[in-house]
């Protein structure tokens, strides 16, 4: 049976990330990540989930395995299980699509642990709120 209904809100204040998930079931997930201007979702690995990022809107730095690398829009990075990761958003808010696999709250690994707490401890879900695309 076909439904209409609106993305899931988790709002992770601590870090300036918002994210707006439009899938998440056992085939695959999709996200639509908005990282605040000058913040920095910090650097983690997954030991189940397969990533890739597209950039939407603005410029993000991508740090993978300690390599910085300047992202546009259209750009698109492919992140393989295991790999540590942290971005940033320059200049602007950054609008970020993310393709993956089932996303796990647990199977977010901090290379520094007290991020836990910052980052999935304090996430809020956002029952009710506007559609901040055009």
């Amino acid at each position: 049976m076909s439904e209409i209904r609106k993305a899931k809100v988790i709002d992770r204040p601590e870090i300036g990330l918002t994210e707006y998930w439009i899938v998440n079931i056992p085939e695959y997930c999709g996200k639509i990540l908005v990282q605040k201007k000058g913040t920095t979702c910090p650097a983690h690995r997954h030991k189940k989930k397969h990533e890739t990022f597209l950039v939407w809107k603005g410029r993000v730095k991508m740090v993978v395995d300690g390599k910085e690398t300047m992202m546009e829009p259209g750009d698109i990075m492919i992140m393989k299980q295991g790999k540590l990761h942290q971005f940033t958003a320059i200049g602007e808010d950054a609008v970020i699509f993310e393709f993956s696999g089932q996303h796990f709250e647990n199977d977010s690994y901090f290379a520094d642990p007290s991020m836990l707490k910052k980052t999935i401890e304090k996430a809020v879900e956002i029952k009710e709120y506007k559609w901040p695309f055009p």
